[in-house]
């Protein structure tokens, strides 16, 4: 069993191109919780490390109950993770794979969620990867906003804080035109993705599929 500080991994959750996240145990709050390891193949990538651990940064400065906790964040033997609570329900991605939602049930995820976005957004930060993978449960099914690890520092109408053009980052079925093209980006593709989500909660399905140029002129 793998040990990274005071936390050992139980049990592997799920992985992503950034990292993967194991179930833990906190020592001193002593409650379950989620921890987010680097994955080993970037560790090559000296950036890797910092933009890893700029997740954590990021969540450490924002306190909506729509938005993930973070409880502590550090490197082991020059491996970064991140501790955070665990969100036992799984993912909106998981529950729509079983179909479309009602209309109610929909509306009483979409309007926390919009909330918590709205939050984030005052706060000068722009998601960037809104996605029903993002999107975990709780145990009493109120959503929470999670991985934030591409968002950035942005003000609405604010040309100078606005993402670099040609930086295309996100995911493809989600990005708004001008994120898909590379194009300066601010909150509002985040309420393009909102809108990609809410229809498909209420659809079972993409407003856009098929290939990168059929997505992006759809």
């Amino acid at each position: 069993m793998q040990q990274l500080g005071k936390y050992q991994l139980l049990e592997l959750l799920g992985q992503g191109g950034m990292g993967a996240v194991y179930r833990s145990f906190h020592p001193v709050l002593s409650q379950p919780v989620a921890v987010k390891v680097m994955q080993a193949s970037m560790a090559a990538d000296p950036q890797a490390g910092p933009r890893f651990l700029r997740e954590a940064q990021v969540v450490a400065g924002l306190s909506h109950p729509g938005i993930v906790n973070i409880f502590d964040v550090d490197v082991q033997d020059g491996q970064p993770y991140i501790v955070m609570e665990l969100l036992p329900a799984g993912s909106l991605a998981a529950r729509l794979q079983s179909g479309p939602l009602p209309l109610a049930d929909a509306l009483a995820l979409a309007a926390p969620l919009a909330d918590a976005l709205e939050y984030a957004h005052a706060q000068g930060l722009v998601h960037r990867d809104l996605k029903p993978a993002n999107v975990l449960l709780r145990a009493d099914g109120s959503p929470v906003l999670a991985d934030f690890g591409l968002a950035r520092p942005v003000q609405p109408n604010s040309a100078a804080q606005l993402t670099a053009t040609g930086a295309v980052m996100g995911t493809l079925a989600y990005m708004a035109p001008e994120q898909f093209s590379g194009q300066p980006t601010d909150a509002r593709a985040d309420v393009y993705a909102f809108g990609v989500m809410l229809y498909e909660m209420l659809t079972g399905q993409l407003p856009f599929t098929g290939d990168s140029a059929q997505i992006m002129y759809g």
